[in-house]
């Protein structure tokens, strides 16, 4: 390496690492006062206050953000410090709609009147249920009752006697045939003192004699006999028993309209027997209805109260046990009659003004929206009443805000589609949800008029999906508020970060930090936000860190969370997730996977991948391999062929391809084969960070200079040759420090970075004491000049020579292998001609054979 390249591309060691100094006033004050908002989140903070304070429908929020971003704690405080109340908020219940109990009828009500109207018709039921029956029993009505039904008695008596009388004349009976309950009356002959049917007088000789016997006598008592003779005598009673059926059928037709004329007259009494009831328990029931509306004062009530007292006027009969056949509506049910009189209260409001905050965490669609229930009976599964309506969470959050996961949303079926519909229309129909083994309900209670802002959190990506594939979306959700995971670092949001950490350490009870632990919880922050200017706010693994941090404190029975607690917590959070960076490392460390640390080799050099497993990243040295040859494909990644790389590593090749032909094809094709490839690398490959790298070992294989293993290479290149930044640059510093390190540090040993990546370096400080001890190194580039130098250990000049020196050999040899053989050699002028590549030979025409 050319010494003075390698003093200027040094990186100084105080930018290897930014420290937080503990003794600001900032991380020193003891009792930091409570943080008002999240650190740094401007715009957020602004798009929300905006969402929250419109009350113009569809000013929904869809909050976007990493998670641990601060999302969260920034809309419950900004909530919390607004109070803005979207409409004032009412009690809601459900009450028996009585004209058509299939629409269960919504009453709302101020704040404070849903209970008490509960209680008060409840104990309004209860009296009646207790004192109604004792006026039953008592001897007014009673005597009234009896009254009425000997009145029947004797008017059906006096209608059914004088039948009964002219039945007898003509030898026939009234006699009730089946079960006493349920017998009709039918008319037969008279034998003796007994009836008997027609068939029997017909086929039964014994009963044909006695009716001979009485047919005698009758026509003696009449002076008349019956004919001689058996054949007359048998002529003559079959004509007589014809004249019995006939008559009987007559006397049956009568029969007939006197047992209607006797249900009329039943009917009447029955109508009696209830205006007696209402008579005597409307006085009961007025003066119960009137002290429940002198105490709820409403007319919404009034109206309700009116009309529940009315309906149990009109079916006294059904309520309080006197039930009959002929009831107009049979209401007795098995558990409660009076359950047409409960309140069903799926709202209470609290009496303050504070606007309600809702988060749910499990938005079923039962949780979010209510259903209602399916009654359990013996028989099995019933469909509910006006009772069995349940509220659910956005009910709750009526007149303030609710909060809601998008995913966990999206999840659950039927729940996104619902929800956007009641956004839209604002209105919320409690229903029971969709399903094959539920129990339907014709149930449709009134729908309930909402005053809701919704808070949907969620990530960038599902935000997107929605915009592109919900045609309601942008309607219902007019506002997004976006949280960075990194804010800039500066005195104002350092203050807030601390102010964060006192405040989680305070409500959680944790031991209380020192300036010291503070601020390395600060360095570790940065670290996180990906550049030293910047301040990680994923406030959700800072609180994990002081948790773990605490329980390492307790268990040393230290009195304060010290540094060295902060460093545990972090380290052991780390090794957690390494198991996979171990098993990379052994292959290194044991040569299973080769990666060289010292001396040189053409053809091949070290580069730096990262691994992104999510919650871990590290980095790995890799070992990167070209050969070249005249040809004319080109530079071709081996990755690329096989289908392990990515697109965005495939644009760097190409690009790596765009930066050779500018850099060494201004006079001349570059016309060469070379093939790169990842050594030992047997997973996906992604990203441009290695073009450098690549670049490199192109060079090395196509002018056989060797490079230095001792330095790995990161960085991306554009076609002009300036050198970009990288991701992941601390990892990857640190994984070939781990490799060199357990081999041995010889003070030349180090990485080449990018220049604009210097602001990125938040190094371990295990690594940057060796450096500041020079036991490694730290190089950055913006240019292929120092690259060259600090590869190749000669100037740029001198590689660009040689590069140039072998591309005009390779041209010339891809020339003659394409010259057909003329058996001559070439003249002085042809030998000094630019030489030029000749075209590809033209595809045939269609239609001719090859």
């Amino acid at each position: 390496m050319k010494k003075d390249t390698v003093q200027s591309t040094r990186v100084p060691t105080e930018h290897l690492r930014w420290i937080c100094d503990p003794d600001q006033p900032e991380l020193e004050t003891p009792t930091a006062p409570p943080v008002q908002e999240t650190v740094g989140q401007t715009r957020a903070r602004q798009a929300l206050e905006l969402g929250f304070e419109m009350t113009a429908p569809g000013y929904n929020v869809f909050v976007t953000g990493l998670s641990g971003s601060g999302r969260m704690y920034m809309v419950e405080r900004i909530l919390r410090r607004l109070k803005v109340r979207m409409a004032p908020r009412r009690d809601r219940v459900f009450v028996e709609n009585y004209d058509d109990p299939s629409t269960p009828h919504l009453l709302a009500l101020p704040p404070g009147t849903a209970a008490k109207l509960k209680k008060a018709m409840a104990e309004a039921v209860e009296t009646a249920r207790r004192e109604v029956p004792a006026l039953f029993e008592s001897e007014p009505y009673v005597s009234q009752r009896e009254a009425i039904s000997d009145q029947l008695r004797k008017k059906e008596r006096q209608l059914f006697t004088k039948l009964e009388e002219k039945l007898a004349a003509d030898g026939l009976l009234i006699v009730p045939v089946g079960e006493e309950q349920f017998s009709l009356p039918e008319v037969y002959p008279q034998v003796g003192a007994e009836a008997v049917t027609f068939e029997v007088l017909k086929g039964n000789d014994e009963a044909r004699a006695a009716f001979e016997e009485q047919e005698m006598q009758r026509l003696e008592a009449r002076g008349k006999k019956l004919p001689r003779g058996r054949e007359a005598r048998n002529s003559y009673l079959d004509e007589r028993i014809r004249e019995l059926e006939k008559n009987a059928q007559d006397y049956r037709d009568e029969l007939g309209q006197l047992s209607k004329s006797g249900r009329t007259f039943g009917k009447k009494a029955r109508a009696k027997v209830r205006e007696l009831e209402e008579r005597t328990v409307k006085k009961l029931l007025d003066e119960l209805r009137a002290d429940l509306k002198t105490e709820i004062e409403l007319p919404e009530v009034h109206d309700y109260v009116d009309r529940a007292f009315q309906h149990m006027l009109e079916h006294t009969e059904a309520l309080f046990g006197r039930q009959d056949e002929d009831s107009e509506r049979a209401m007795v049910a098995a558990s409660d009659p009076f359950a047409a009189y409960r309140v069903n209260v799926v709202q209470e409001a609290p009496k303050d003004d504070v606007p309600p905050v809702v988060v749910e965490r499990r938005p079923t669609f039962v949780n979010l929206f209510g259903t209602i229930e399916a009654e359990r009976t013996s028989g099995g599964v019933a469909p509910g009443d006006f009772a069995s309506v349940r509220s659910g969470s956005i009910l709750r959050a009526d007149g303030g805000y609710l909060i809601l996961y998008a995913k966990d949303v999206l999840l659950e079926p039927g729940v996104w589609r619902n929800l956007v519909r009641t956004l839209r229309f604002g209105q919320l129909e409690i229903q029971a949800p969709e399903s094959a083994m539920a129990a339907s309900s014709a149930l449709k209670p009134e729908p309930i008029n909402l005053h809701v802002k919704v808070i949907l959190i969620g990530d960038e990506a599902t935000y997107q999906l929605l915009e592109e594939l919900e045609e309601e979306f942008p309607k219902v959700f007019k506002v997004k508020a976006e949280f960075d995971t990194s804010v800039p670092l500066a005195d104002e949001t350092l203050s807030m970060f601390s102010s964060v950490v006192y405040d989680i350490q305070g409500k959680e009870k944790l031991l209380r930090p020192t300036p010291q632990a503070v601020a390395r919880l600060v360095e570790e922050a940065v670290r996180q936000g990906g550049r030293r200017t910047r301040l990680s706010t994923r406030f959700g693994q800072v609180a994990d860190v002081l948790r773990e941090a605490n329980y390492w404190a307790k268990k040393d029975a230290a009195k304060r969370m010290e540094r060295a607690h902060i460093e545990s917590a972090i380290h052991h959070r780390r090794e957690r997730l390494t198991l996979l960076q171990e098993k990379m490392n052994d292959d290194v460390f044991d040569g299973l996977i080769r990666v060289d640390t010292a001396g040189e080799h053409v053809g091949q050099v070290n580069g730096l991948s990262y691994f992104d497993l999510g919650e871990h990243g590290f980095g790995q040295p890799t070992r990167i391999s070209a050969s070249v040859s005249p040809g004319r494909q080109g530079v071709v990644s081996i990755e690329r062929e096989v289908d392990l790389s990515g697109p965005h590593h495939d644009k760097g090749v190409l690009i790596l391809g765009g930066c050779l032909r500018h850099r060494y094809g201004r006079r001349r094709a570059v016309a060469l084969t070379c093939s790169i490839a990842f050594e030992q690398s047997y997973h996906s490959v992604d990203g441009d960070s290695a073009s450098l790298a690549e670049l490199l070992v192109v060079i090395s294989a196509l002018t056989d200079l060797p490079i230095t293993q001792r330095l790995a290479f990161t960085g991306a290149i554009d076609q002009h040759g300036a050198v970009q930044a990288v991701g992941g640059v601390n990892e990857k510093i640190e994984g070939f420090h781990r490799l060199c390190k357990h081999r041995g540090l010889d003070g030349l040993q180090g990485c080449v970075l990018p220049v604009s990546n210097i602001n990125d370096l938040m190094l371990a400080y295990e690594l940057v004491e060796d450096v500041a001890a020079g036991r490694f190194h730290i190089h950055a580039v913006d240019r292929l000049e120092p690259a060259f130098e600090l590869a190749f250990g000669i100037s740029a000049s001198e590689v660009d020579r040689k590069v140039n020196e072998r591309l005009d050999e390779l041209l010339a040899a891809s020339v003659k292998e394409r010259e057909p053989h003329t058996g001559r050699a070439r003249s002085k002028a042809e030998e000094e001609e630019p030489a030029r590549v000749p075209e590809d030979p033209k595809p045939p025409s269609p239609g001719k054979n090859l």
